[in-house]
């Protein structure tokens, strides 16, 4: 698939539209024109034979074809018209006349007969009309005129082109100043936030274009990252004091060995200082996680009016945005509403360490089965093996653990939706020399070559365009289970499903009955 940048998208989309209405347009200019032409030459032509019947009514009732002769004589004056003819009432040539005397002599046919009105013949027009007085046919009129079709066709061609070139010069304008003012920052961000996640460099700040929402949205990134590179430095500092300390202690310790009662009295000092510095360790981490969820919030404001302005607009000017607008504008609304629910997964992530521990004894077989009824009554229409094995029991945070076994039952819910015959499994079994439990699908998967980026944040193995997600969903995860003092893994293969484990340091023995409730 070729990929295309925004701002060339942009570009294009601006000029096929200039161009497709123009070409609309100048057909239509092109289509009237010629008709217009076409009538005209038509009505000038039978005023041209009305007159000269009228005028020579006189000359066939007196048989004077000298007469007729010299009134046809004035049309040279009249350079459209090529050659006219009057007949008599028995259809001989009455009077002639030829703009070019040099042509074959067209006029000596009988033409009282032919059918009257106008024909075209070659690049001309001609008119045949019989003059009638009292109900009595006098003669005919014949009158050929300069027909120029292809001529006209031309000109209206060259102004037609002409005009394109000029509309798609002054398109290319607007589209280049509109990438500048609209896309420009948008792509910057994007660039910037990609060199943010090669170089880790958080001295990199966006460039603020305007004052609008776009402008809003950079300062409260370039907050986020000032603050986030003042939280790195003060645990830099702190990392290396501690190193410093652990120096002072080594050295300490040499000292010690000559006295027995110094070194109780060292490392009794240095324990202390080391609990004071692991003190300043946890308050520098409390302070991490009070940042997350400050700036969580403080993006919420320029989102939401991103998200706002764009549907005010789609609602409001729906009829004056086309196509290409409007469709930009739901663009603009999905990446707003996609960064929002980043940030919820940020806030549930960030809450996951800050929750009030409170264990007791949980029916995990229960919990999974209510959680996977509440996914079948989200989606009905699929259908889908169920296999859970009964009674299995953990002493818990009944809510943290709901949140783990939430997000595990999603991931296989969701990476099986484009396999036949999907099946979902909850059980215990070994898993590295311990009794785990697992969650089990015949899903996706994916390679074991990158299960060390699985559990981090914001880490994904597959593209939204295959699955959706935030990739917050497994680093939660693994955060409840650390706080309980357990362990997660995970085997997998592309195509072939994946099975995630976890274990759960046990009050007791977890319950396992060889039983297992199946359901479609």
């Amino acid at each position: 698939m070729t990929r295309r940048s925004l701002k060339r998208k942009f570009h294009l989309a601006v000029l096929l539209t200039t161009v497709l209405a123009l070409l609309i347009a100048c057909s239509a200019m092109v289509i009237f024109n010629l008709r217009d032409y076409r009538e005209s030459v038509e009505r000038d032509i039978s005023t041209q034979a009305i007159l000269i019947g009228r005028a020579v009514t006189p000359a066939l009732q007196f048989n004077d074809p000298a007469s007729a002769r010299m009134y046809l004589e004035l049309l040279r004056h009249q350079p459209a018209i090529v050659e006219a003819a009057i007949y008599n009432e028995r259809g001989r040539l009455f009077a002639g006349y030829q703009k070019n005397q040099n042509l074959p002599d067209h006029l000596a046919q009988n033409q009282l007969g032919l059918m009257e009105g106008v024909r075209v013949e070659g690049d001309s027009l001609v008119l045949n009309q019989r003059i009638i007085l009292d109900d009595e046919i006098l003669g005919a009129v014949f009158v050929r005129i300069q027909y120029n079709l292809a001529k006209e066709l031309l000109g209206n061609l060259t102004i037609a082109i002409a005009c394109i070139a000029f509309a798609v010069a002054v398109a290319s304008a607007v589209s280049l100043y509109l990438q500048k003012s609209i896309i420009g920052p948008l792509l910057s961000l994007s660039a910037l936030t990609r060199r943010l996640a090669e170089s880790r460099d958080y001295s990199l700040r966006a460039s603020k274009s305007s004052d609008d929402e776009i402008g809003h949205l950079v300062d409260a990134f370039n907050e986020m990252l000032e603050e986030v590179a003042d939280g790195r430095r003060h645990l830099e500092t702190i990392n290396a004091e501690l190193k410093k300390q652990v120096g002072e202690r080594l050295e300490a310790e040499n000292a010690l060995r000559k006295s027995e009662e110094n070194i109780r009295n060292l490392n009794a000092d240095l324990e202390h200082r080391v609990q004071e510095r692991t003190a300043q360790l946890e308050i520098a981490n409390e302070e991490l996680e009070s940042f997350s969820y400050s700036v969580s919030h403080d993006l919420r404001a320029p989102l939401r009016a991103i998200d706002g302005f764009s549907q005010a607009l789609i609602e409001d000017y729906k009829d004056s945005l086309d196509a290409t607008a409007a469709d930009y504008l739901r663009r603009v609304r999905t990446a707003a509403q996609k960064m929002g629910n980043l940030i919820d997964d940020m806030l549930k992530l960030s809450k996951v360490n800050r929750t009030e521990m409170n264990f007791v004894e949980v029916n995990l077989s229960d919990m999974v089965e209510n959680i996977l009824q509440e996914l079948r009554e989200a989606e009905p229409q699929r259908k889908i093996v169920i296999k859970i094995t009964s009674g299995l029991t953990a002493w818990c945070d009944a809510h943290l653990m709901k949140i783990a076994l939430t997000n595990l039952l999603n991931n296989a819910w969701k990476y099986t939706s484009k396999t036949d015959e999907a099946r979902i499994e909850f059980g215990m079994r070994p898993f590295e020399h311990e009794v785990a439990f697992f969650v089990q699908d015949n899903g996706a998967g994916f390679d074991m070559a990158y299960s060390d980026k699985l559990f981090g944040a914001f880490q994904r193995l597959h593209t939204a365009g295959e699955f959706p997600g935030t990739g917050v969903g497994l680093a939660t995860v693994k955060r409840v289970i650390s706080r309980h003092g357990g362990r997660v893994g995970a085997n997998s293969a592309p195509n072939k499903g994946a099975t995630f484990y976890f274990t759960v340091p046990p009050r007791e023995r977890p319950n396992l009955r060889a039983q297992k409730r199946d359901s479609i």
